[in-house]
Protein backbone atom coordinates (compact mmCIF):
# COMPACT_ATOMS: atom_id res chain seq x y z
CA UNK A 1 0.00 0.00 0.00
CA UNK A 2 2.86 2.63 1.03
CA UNK A 3 5.03 1.20 -1.47
CA UNK A 4 4.82 3.06 -4.52
CA UNK A 5 4.21 6.64 -2.58
CA UNK A 6 7.47 5.81 -0.85
CA UNK A 7 8.87 4.93 -3.66
CA UNK A 8 7.93 7.94 -5.71
CA UNK A 9 9.00 10.27 -2.81
CA UNK A 10 12.43 8.37 -2.36
CA UNK A 11 12.94 9.05 -6.48
CA UNK A 12 11.97 12.82 -6.32
CA UNK A 13 14.19 13.82 -3.22
CA UNK A 14 17.03 12.03 -5.20
CA UNK A 15 16.27 14.15 -8.25
CA UNK A 16 15.94 17.29 -5.65
CA UNK A 17 19.37 16.85 -4.52
CA UNK A 18 21.69 15.41 -7.26
CA UNK A 19 23.80 17.60 -8.55
CA UNK A 20 23.25 19.51 -11.73
CA UNK A 21 26.59 19.11 -12.88
CA UNK A 22 28.10 15.85 -13.41
CA UNK A 23 31.01 14.63 -11.50
CA UNK A 24 30.87 18.17 -8.99
CA UNK A 25 32.14 18.03 -6.01
CA UNK A 26 32.93 20.38 -3.28
CA UNK A 27 37.01 20.83 -2.40
CA UNK A 28 37.37 22.18 0.89
CA UNK A 29 40.97 23.42 1.58
CA UNK A 30 41.93 24.75 5.27
CA UNK A 31 45.47 26.77 5.95
CA UNK A 32 47.50 28.14 9.42
CA UNK A 33 50.28 29.65 9.87
CA UNK A 34 49.75 32.97 9.10
CA UNK A 35 51.73 35.69 10.53
CA UNK A 36 49.85 37.14 13.27
CA UNK A 37 47.60 33.85 13.52
CA UNK A 38 44.09 33.05 12.49
CA UNK A 39 43.13 30.64 9.74
CA UNK A 40 41.72 30.46 6.60
CA UNK A 41 38.92 28.18 4.61
CA UNK A 42 38.58 28.29 1.12
CA UNK A 43 35.72 26.12 -0.30
CA UNK A 44 35.93 25.57 -4.30
CA UNK A 45 32.31 23.68 -6.06
CA UNK A 46 33.87 22.42 -8.82
CA UNK A 47 33.82 19.70 -11.89
CA UNK A 48 36.56 18.58 -14.01
CA UNK A 49 34.25 18.96 -17.28
CA UNK A 50 37.13 18.29 -19.88
CA UNK A 51 38.12 15.43 -17.61
CA UNK A 52 42.19 15.69 -17.77
CA UNK A 53 42.81 15.30 -13.95
CA UNK A 54 42.83 18.96 -13.42
CA UNK A 55 40.74 22.11 -12.43
CA UNK A 56 41.08 24.84 -14.06
CA UNK A 57 39.61 28.69 -14.08
CA UNK A 58 40.17 31.96 -15.22
CA UNK A 59 37.22 34.15 -14.73
CA UNK A 60 36.61 33.88 -18.69
CA UNK A 61 33.26 32.61 -20.59
CA UNK A 62 33.70 28.89 -21.17
CA UNK A 63 36.47 28.09 -17.53
CA UNK A 64 33.21 26.21 -16.17
CA UNK A 65 35.40 24.11 -14.27
CA UNK A 66 34.87 25.87 -10.73
CA UNK A 67 31.06 27.15 -10.09
CA UNK A 68 31.35 28.14 -6.40
CA UNK A 69 33.10 29.60 -4.27
CA UNK A 70 33.79 30.60 -0.53
CA UNK A 71 36.49 32.28 1.76
CA UNK A 72 37.02 32.98 5.04
CA UNK A 73 39.57 34.11 7.48
CA UNK A 74 38.99 34.37 11.52
CA UNK A 75 41.42 36.86 11.58
CA UNK A 76 44.22 38.23 13.62
CA UNK A 77 45.79 41.76 14.67
CA UNK A 78 47.00 42.58 11.24
CA UNK A 79 43.80 41.52 9.26
CA UNK A 80 39.68 41.20 10.22
CA UNK A 81 37.88 38.21 10.02
CA UNK A 82 35.86 38.11 7.16
CA UNK A 83 33.21 35.61 4.62
CA UNK A 84 33.17 36.95 1.01
CA UNK A 85 31.94 34.37 -2.09
CA UNK A 86 31.12 33.64 -5.36
CA UNK A 87 29.37 37.38 -6.15
CA UNK A 88 32.10 39.14 -3.87
CA UNK A 89 34.74 38.10 -6.66
CA UNK A 90 36.30 40.56 -8.98
CA UNK A 91 38.78 37.80 -10.11
CA UNK A 92 39.47 34.36 -9.49
CA UNK A 93 42.12 32.66 -11.27
CA UNK A 94 42.29 28.18 -10.01
CA UNK A 95 44.39 25.87 -10.84
CA UNK A 96 44.47 22.57 -8.94
CA UNK A 97 45.61 18.99 -10.13
CA UNK A 98 43.14 16.62 -8.40
CA UNK A 99 45.62 14.02 -6.42
CA UNK A 100 43.80 14.79 -3.22
CA UNK A 101 47.08 16.70 -1.96
CA UNK A 102 47.36 20.30 -0.69
CA UNK A 103 46.97 23.40 -3.16
CA UNK A 104 50.78 23.93 -4.71
CA UNK A 105 52.37 20.11 -4.54
CA UNK A 106 51.92 19.04 -8.08
CA UNK A 107 55.46 19.47 -9.68
CA UNK A 108 54.16 18.29 -12.91
CA UNK A 109 52.40 21.75 -13.98
CA UNK A 110 54.36 23.68 -11.63
CA UNK A 111 51.45 26.58 -11.86
CA UNK A 112 49.07 24.97 -9.15
CA UNK A 113 47.61 27.79 -7.09
CA UNK A 114 44.44 30.38 -6.50
CA UNK A 115 44.37 33.74 -7.33
CA UNK A 116 41.31 35.69 -5.93
CA UNK A 117 40.41 39.47 -5.94
CA UNK A 118 37.56 40.28 -3.50
CA UNK A 119 35.23 43.39 -2.50
CA UNK A 120 33.03 43.49 0.43
CA UNK A 121 30.57 45.87 1.91
CA UNK A 122 33.25 47.62 3.35
CA UNK A 123 36.62 46.45 2.02
CA UNK A 124 38.76 44.67 -0.74
CA UNK A 125 41.05 42.22 -0.24
CA UNK A 126 43.03 39.42 -2.34
CA UNK A 127 44.46 36.14 -1.71
CA UNK A 128 47.44 34.36 -3.52
CA UNK A 129 48.15 30.85 -2.96
CA UNK A 130 50.52 27.98 -4.44
CA UNK A 131 53.49 28.39 -6.64
CA UNK A 132 51.90 29.69 -9.44
CA UNK A 133 51.32 32.86 -8.20
CA UNK A 134 54.62 33.28 -6.72
CA UNK A 135 56.57 31.19 -9.34
CA UNK A 136 58.40 29.46 -6.76
CA UNK A 137 57.86 25.93 -4.63
CA UNK A 138 56.27 26.77 -1.20
CA UNK A 139 57.33 26.08 2.46
CA UNK A 140 60.20 26.61 4.75
CA UNK A 141 61.37 30.90 3.72
CA UNK A 142 59.06 30.84 0.51
CA UNK A 143 55.63 32.22 1.27
CA UNK A 144 52.53 29.00 0.20
CA UNK A 145 50.09 32.64 0.42
CA UNK A 146 49.77 36.22 0.82
CA UNK A 147 46.02 37.26 1.90
CA UNK A 148 45.91 41.33 2.31
CA UNK A 149 42.77 43.38 3.01
CA UNK A 150 41.97 46.96 2.55
CA UNK A 151 39.68 49.19 4.65
CA UNK A 152 37.41 51.40 2.49
CA UNK A 153 36.93 53.94 4.83
CA UNK A 154 40.83 54.36 6.01
CA UNK A 155 42.23 52.92 3.71
CA UNK A 156 44.62 50.96 5.71
CA UNK A 157 46.15 47.63 3.92
CA UNK A 158 47.35 44.59 6.37
CA UNK A 159 48.85 41.83 4.73
CA UNK A 160 49.83 38.49 6.48
CA UNK A 161 51.72 35.59 4.71
CA UNK A 162 52.39 32.13 5.80
CA UNK A 163 54.47 29.39 4.61
CA UNK A 164 51.39 26.28 5.25
CA UNK A 165 50.57 25.13 2.45
CA UNK A 166 46.66 24.67 1.74
CA UNK A 167 45.40 21.57 2.35
CA UNK A 168 42.66 19.86 1.22
CA UNK A 169 39.86 18.32 3.60
CA UNK A 170 38.14 15.03 3.00
CA UNK A 171 35.96 15.23 0.05
CA UNK A 172 32.41 13.57 0.98
CA UNK A 173 30.20 11.92 -1.31
CA UNK A 174 28.05 13.93 -2.83
CA UNK A 175 24.70 13.71 -1.21
CA UNK A 176 22.85 12.16 -3.88
CA UNK A 177 25.01 8.76 -3.75
CA UNK A 178 23.64 8.03 -0.42
CA UNK A 179 19.90 9.05 -1.57
CA UNK A 180 20.39 6.51 -4.46
CA UNK A 181 21.26 3.99 -2.49
CA UNK A 182 18.09 4.69 -0.30
CA UNK A 183 16.17 4.77 -3.48
CA UNK A 184 18.02 1.23 -4.42
CA UNK A 185 17.18 -0.48 -0.87
CA UNK A 186 13.39 1.00 -0.85
CA UNK A 187 13.38 -0.50 -4.03
CA UNK A 188 14.57 -3.63 -2.81
CA UNK A 189 12.41 -3.90 -0.01
CA UNK A 190 9.05 -3.51 -2.51
CA UNK A 191 10.28 -6.51 -4.07
CA UNK A 192 10.62 -8.91 -0.57
CA UNK A 193 7.36 -7.58 0.44
CA UNK A 194 5.38 -8.75 -2.72
CA UNK A 195 6.73 -12.22 -3.34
Amino acid sequence: MFARPLRAAIAGAFLAVAPGIPGATTLTFTQGGWDGGGSLRLVLQVADTNGDGEIFFESSPGDDEVFGFGLSFTGNAALPAFAVGWGDLLDLIVVYTLDGGPLGDDSGFGDEGVSAIFVGATFGGLLFAGPGPFGTVCGGTNPCSVLGVSDAFSGVVGLNFTSEALLLAAVPAPAGLGLFGLALAALALGRTRRA
